[in-house]
């Protein structure tokens, strides 16, 4: 039963390694012949969170063909969800893909960022623009009481009158007020 076990985890392991690659064929083969699609490495990541990491949409398709789950629910140890991890490493088409898919851009983790707040943080203005267009939370502030905005200009280094910050204002972080409880203020850019 130890044999079995190993080999099982050597072919999740071989999945999770092609989902990291971006490699669809093997991704594909390796689902076909039954391999987990839910198994996860040492920090939880599924395949399907490898894929967003690599840019491969074209991979976490197959991997949704196979049941993989790409829900904001579904995350890894850091509670980082699979439209975050995209975000983070600034993987715009894989942004896009799961926004088409009606991944929310809205659901926060654990530290009260958002998507929009990792995308703008590391200042991957594509990825910014494609969760405005779905209507992400421009005002939503993390436990740090930051918006996406104030973390574009702090950390990415971005002054209020670069390309990036006028972009963002001219699709919709412009002039914004709003007032829904204590997760919004109103902000005037």
């Amino acid at each position: 039963d130890l044999q079995v076990e190993s080999a099982e985890r050597k072919a999740e392991v071989a999945l999770l390694a092609a989902a990291s690659r971006g490699d669809r064929l093997t991704v594909e083969l390796l689902l076909i012949q039954g391999v987990n699609v839910h198994c996860t490495d040492d920090q939880l990541r599924t395949p399907v969170l490898h894929a967003a990491h690599a840019g491969s949409a074209e991979v976490i398709a197959v991997l949704v063909e196979f049941g993989g789950e790409i829900e904001s629910n579904v995350v890894d140890s850091y509670d980082q969800s699979v439209l975050s991890i995209a975000c983070l490493a600034g993987q715009s088409e894989v942004v896009r893909y799961l926004l088409e898919c009606a991944v929310s851009p809205s659901e926060p983790d654990d530290t009260g960022n958002t998507p929009l707040h990792y995308a703008a943080y590391m200042g991957h203005s594509q990825c910014c623009m494609y969760l405005l267009q779905y209507e992400a939370p421009i005002l939503a502030r993390n436990h740090h009481r930051e918006t996406p905005l104030e973390m574009l200009y702090k950390h990415a280094g971005i002054t209020t009158k670069s390309p990036r910050a006028n972009k963002l204002k001219r699709n919709g972080a412009g002039s914004v007020t709003g007032s829904v409880g204590d997760e919004y203020d109103n902000v005037s850019i």
